[in-house]
């Protein structure tokens, strides 16, 4: 089995020495140790069945080689791939704050890296953790089961489950699908697939990734991979650079395919938004006509409720409008600007390479003609020493029949001839090293000739990639600034559709408040006034019995029923300006149009608040008699009594003090005690008793 080990130890050794390397040839130690287990219980059992058989049976053949080849299949099934080893290597990583930016790194050099069959390999571990991703996402009915603790995840659990390994980048959590999006692995494998093209099964795989990780229809991700093919064919044939640089086009591609990718950000925003819409569509008061009565009689301790939900619900519309405005802020891929500088420097340089093409293709005709006129001086050249030749030759004829027939003339004629033949030998040497100074110059002129012809041949190779390249920016920008208009015409109507939902919800609320307080304003006048009447009819019974006064006195029920109504004013003017606050400042950052019937509603409510504060607020026994105790409390600091006065608790009255503290920075705190007041009340007289009170 130690071949079955050093194999995967050469496997796992891509992922540096580090502790997932440790833990995988730990993995792979445990593997051989099994395979070898099961080994040998098989010849255990094999051994045992050989043994029972009685002495006049004979064993029953076994193939040794057959058993070895069985055993070695079962193995092979166990052991992974090194390129699956790679990527699970990637995936797990180190368990601490930086998983995230460790983990896209190693992404994107896998992705450079791969070639062949570890590049299909990739794609299809890529593919499976995006599919594994959706159908957990999918079956789950909560969001937050994708974001367990990392610690969670077990680091020797099967490779199939690494997709639901998450990774921290700051205080957030994020799942395999969006380290991938934020990283620069699947621009690599794109640029690796137009430096190698793609075959078939690698277009399948990344069009089912393209559904996952890129925005638009399966109709322009089918566009991009043709487009990505063609990219393949033109740049195996661009091999020499002139004006282009290769990398250069390459950086344009990726950022052409980063901006079509799904931007991770949005949707997490999008899946709150969805949930928050449920949330909003659901409100009864959204769903009511204009025409339906929403004032009506509420029971006091049904108020609080209503106040609660209603600022509940406010607060759910201001949170949703404000997700709507985020995700309109996020841009993704290049802006118009970038594209726009992209597509112009490509096209300037097709023009450069145009007019290099032209130039060059007219040194090429400047260089024929030089060719063709050192051509025919060297043939006028080449005719004028054939002429002088063949006089040359006549005359050394002409002296030789002269030597044969004049002896006495011989030194004439030799001497004759030597001359014409050294003038001979002297045209011939001036004749040849003319013949290779023009040949030369012929070769020199020809070597020119081919290099400009290849230097046209490349520039228009060149230009023709850079147009497709330019076509390819075009339509990538098209689909891409489709999408984003799409998108922002659709945020637009939901900020439209859910800010006129916030400002009906303000309006229904403010009505009902404004009935409430109008009813209650005049209550707690009237309250007033008969507290009065009671000051003045119980002057004169201050000598009865001070049981008898108690039980007989109704005053101290109008009080207790005068802080109640004060309470529940208070708090309503405290929600209103909650309300307020929500109001205008969602309108001045330009979401919402002004709304003349909320702010008359506000204005409204501003004179009954007005109004409330011009009565006079009546001297209440029961806050003397909790002063009174404060006192004593004071006096005698080690007895503990239960106080229910709000002033006895050293908080004062909305009414001794300005209107400003009405308005408490908690308004939980005041529901809480207005729903304490409220059930106090019920269990005194109603206010039909009350005002069914004679008085003197």
């Amino acid at each position: 089995m130690s071949w079955l080990r050093s194999a995967v130890h050469k496997a796992v050794e891509v992922s540096g020495k580090n502790n997932l390397t440790r833990t995988v040839r730990n993995y792979a130690g445990t593997v051989v140790q099994h395979a070898g287990q099961a080994v040998a219980g098989g010849t255990r059992i094999i051994q045992s069945r050989i043994v029972t058989l009685s002495p006049s049976q004979t064993p029953p053949f076994i193939d040794s080689k057959l058993l070895a080849l069985h055993l070695q299949q079962a193995l092979s099934r166990l052991v992974p791939t090194s390129m699956q080893l790679r990527l699970l290597c990637v995936l797990m990583g180190n368990k601490n704050s930086q998983s995230f930016k460790q983990t896209a790194k190693r992404l994107e050099d896998i992705a450079v890296s791969c070639k062949g069959i570890e590049r299909v390999q990739l794609l299809q571990t890529w593919l499976f953790s995006l599919l594994e991703i959706e159908r957990v996402i999918g079956d789950s009915t909560d969001h937050k089961l994708l974001e367990q603790p990392l610690s969670s995840v077990d680091s020797n659990s099967h490779p199939g489950k690494v997709s639901m390994i998450l990774y921290f980048l700051g205080d957030e959590t994020m799942n395999f699908k969006e380290v991938l999006l934020y990283s620069q692995a699947l621009e690599s494998v794109i640029l690796s697939m137009i430096l190698e093209a793609p075959n078939e099964q690698e277009v399948s795989l990344l069009l089912q990734i393209f559904g996952h990780c890129l925005i638009g229809d399966k109709e322009d991700h089918n566009d991009i991979i043709s487009r990505i093919q063609q990219l393949s064919k033109a740049f195996s044939a661009y091999e020499e650079e002139v004006l282009v640089k290769r990398d250069e086009l390459l950086q344009f591609a990726q950022g052409a395919i980063s901006g079509l990718k799904v931007n991770a950000d949005i949707a997490r925003l999008e899946y709150e938004i969805s949930k928050l819409q449920k949330n909003v569509d659901g409100i009864e008061v959204l769903q009511m006509t204009s025409s339906q009565d929403h004032a009506g009689t509420k029971k006091i301790s049904d108020m609080v409720e209503i106040l609660q939900e209603a600022l509940v619900e406010v607060r759910l519309c201001s949170r949703l409008e404000t997700l709507l405005l985020k995700i309109k802020g996020i841009k993704s891929g290049n802006s118009l600007d970038v594209h726009s500088q992209k597509v112009d420097k490509l096209t300037v340089l097709v023009e450069s390479l145009a007019n290099s093409s032209s130039k060059a293709e007219q040194r090429i005709l400047d260089h024929r003609h030089q060719k063709e006129e050192a051509l025919n001086y060297h043939l006028a050249k080449a005719n004028e020493a054939r002429g002088i030749e063949k006089e040359l030759l006549s005359d050394i004829a002409r002296l030789e029949d002269q030597r044969d027939g004049l002896e006495a003339e011989l030194k004439k004629v030799n001497s004759s001839l030597a001359a014409a033949s050294a003038r001979l030998k002297k045209t011939r040497e001036e004749k040849d090293q003319f013949d290779d100074a023009s040949n030369q110059m012929i070769m020199h002129l020809k070597t020119k000739e081919d290099e400009l012809a290849k230097s046209v041949t490349l520039c228009n190779v060149e230009a023709d990639i850079v147009h497709m390249w330019i076509n390819f920016l075009q339509d990538t920008w098209k689909v891409q600034s489709s999408c984003i208009k799409l998108k922002d015409k659709q945020i637009n109507e939901e900020v439209e559709k859910y800010g006129n939902h916030f400002v009906q919800l303000i309006r229904y609320h403010l009505s009902s408040f404004k009935d409430d307080l109008n009813t209650s304003i005049i209550h707690i006048s009237t309250l007033v006034e008969n507290l009065k009447r009671f000051n003045d009819r119980f002057e004169g019974t201050q000598g009865w019995d001070n049981n008898l006064a108690k039980e007989l006195n109704p005053k101290k029920c109008l009080e207790e029923e005068y802080l109640t109504i004060e309470t529940k004013i208070v708090t309503a003017f405290s929600i209103v300006d909650r309300m307020e606050d929500l109001f205008y400042t969602e309108r001045e950052k330009g979401s919402r149009r002004d709304d003349p019937a909320v702010n008359e509603l506000f204005e409204s409510i501003e004179k009954l608040r007005l109004h409330f504060e011009s009565i006079e607020r009546p001297i209440l026994e029961i806050e003397e008699t909790a002063r009174e105790f404060a006192d004593k409390l004071q006096k005698e600091p080690c007895s503990t009594v239960k106080i229910s006065s709000p002033r006895l608790r050293n908080i004062e009255t909305p009414r001794s003090t300005p209107r400003t503290p009405y308005y408490l920075s908690d308004p939980e705190s005041e529901i809480t005690q207005l729903e304490l007041e409220f059930q106090k009340a019920g269990k005194q007289f109603s206010v039909h008793d009350i005002n069914g009170w004679d008085f003197d």
